[in-house]
């Protein structure tokens, strides 16, 4: 499996696991705090880490898939 695909599959997973939860808040606004909870709980992130990745994502748009 090459680099690209990896991620195109990693990305498909998060999708998967993060459209298993409501994220959204009473005003649609997604909720960070679930989306962490989330992330430590079913994908064994650290909380550190699952922070970044949310860094990530407001920054670059990376899984911006995912957080629709």
């Amino acid at each position: 499996m090459s680099e690209g695909e990896y991620v195109d599959s990693l990305i498909v997973d998060y999708e998967t696991l993060l459209a298993q939860k409501l994220l959204k808040n009473s005003r649609g606004e997604y909720n960070e705090s679930e989306i962490l909870k989330e992330l430590v709980v079913s994908a064994d992130w650290s909380s550190s880490a699952a922070r970044e990745i949310l860094r990530l994502v407001e920054n670059y748009g990376a899984l911006c898939c995912a957080m629709r």
